[in-house]
């Protein structure tokens, strides 16, 4: 290792990483600079890193400790989610599982695998991600590591919601938030119960979807977590708009995407202005709806987020299909369908159903 740390960019590499790691300290100054100051950090050390592997593809020994010590932190994943494409993040994380391999134990080559995995997810290979998952829990609960153990659990329940498995990925959230309770790991349970609360939107239980929105709340506002905090917003916004409490929803969505603005946070935002989106169709104005929802296609286009692709192209086919712009309503429902199929997604069902009915009505000519 006598090459690595005479290296200049190794040192350049690790001193910025003792920077952001100053930055990501619990509970250091206002969490709302301290977001931008870590997202700051996190973008300098990616900058050298990339640079730094593609200058040492031959010698991965070198390269393999400080990087492996960077790409294992969750903060980097939450980076990497927030600011990187998905498909970059795929290619990126191949090389860095494969140095994994030869260079990290097995804990470090797991947290690798699952860290793919959800890059697999957001680009469309729902098996590639499964299999990652999987083979990252397996080795977790070998390693009796119960923190991982909880990330693999979560991870593999949003995979069953996302193919509607209900009780599936409600046992597995709970299984997860069992051991976050039990770890006390207080980020973790905050995440569970967010999830465990769209469970119970879903069914329309929402007295107990506020309750569990609310208790996760109020955790993340403790710690700081400042997305967290967004998200929660956002969730209680949808909430809200369900109930006909547009003001109200438009205030949680606006203080929503104040945060992730200010974060840098681009697949949240997408999220947040595709919300705005929805407002903007039930209150009838289908001009400023198409303007929003364009804009978050955009965004979700440039990240790669096959999900928020399918969904924003559905929601414009509708849209579409209302203001009688059937052949594009058709061309955008087409779209929707294909990448829900490929994604395993329960909505295909339903974008089925939509095309049919834009199709008869084109075949009748209306």
């Amino acid at each position: 290792m006598a090459g690595a740390t005479a290296d200049p960019s190794a040192d350049q590499a690790l001193g910025h990483l003792r920077q952001w790691a100053v930055a990501t300290q619990d509970g250091a100054g206002d969490w709302a600079v301290t977001g931008l100051t870590r997202s700051m950090a996190q973008a300098r050390v990616f900058d050298v890193l990339d640079g730094w592997l593609e200058n040492h593809a031959d010698t991965p020994e070198q390269v393999a400790p400080p990087l492996l010590a960077f790409w294992g932190h969750q903060s980097l994943q939450e980076f990497l989610e927030i600011r990187g494409p998905w498909p970059q993040r795929v290619l990126y994380g191949e090389r860095v599982l494969d140095i994994a391999h030869s260079g990290g134990g097995a804990s470090t080559v797991a947290v690798m695998a699952g860290h793919l995995a959800t890059a697999y997810r957001n680009t469309g290979n729902v098996e590639g991600a499964r299999k990652g998952y999987e083979e990252a829990l397996a080795a977790f609960r070998e390693l009796e590591d119960g923190v991982n153990v909880a990330v693999a659990l979560h991870q593999l329940g949003m995979m069953a919601q996302d193919r509607g498995d209900v009780p599936e990925a409600e046992r597995l959230y709970t299984e997860s938030l069992e051991i976050e309770r039990q770890m006390g790991n207080q980020q973790g349970i905050a995440i569970s119960l967010h999830q465990l609360g769209m469970m119970a939107q879903d069914r329309r239980d929402l007295p107990e979807a506020g309750r569990l929105y609310a208790e996760s709340l109020d955790i993340k506002r403790r710690l700081g977590d400042q997305h967290g905090i967004a998200v929660s917003l956002h969730q209680l916004g949808m909430m809200a708009q369900g109930k006909g409490d547009l003001p109200e929803a438009e205030r949680l969505y606006t203080e929503s995407l104040d945060i992730e603005r200010r974060l840098g946070d681009q697949r949240s935002i997408a999220v947040t202005l595709h919300q705005f989106g929805t407002l903007a169709r039930d209150r009838r104005d289908l001009l400023e709806a198409e303007r929003l929802f364009s804009e978050s296609l955009a965004i979700e286009l440039r990240l790669g987020t096959q999900e928020g692709i399918a969904i924003s192209r559905y929601t414009l086919g509708l849209l579409r299909q209302q203001q009688g712009r059937l052949r594009e309503a058709d061309a955008s429902l087409q779209e929707a369908l294909d990448i829900f199929r490929q994604l395993g997604s329960p909505s295909a069902e339903q974008a089925e159903r939509d095309l049919a009915r834009v199709r008869e009505r084109l075949a009748a000519g209306k």
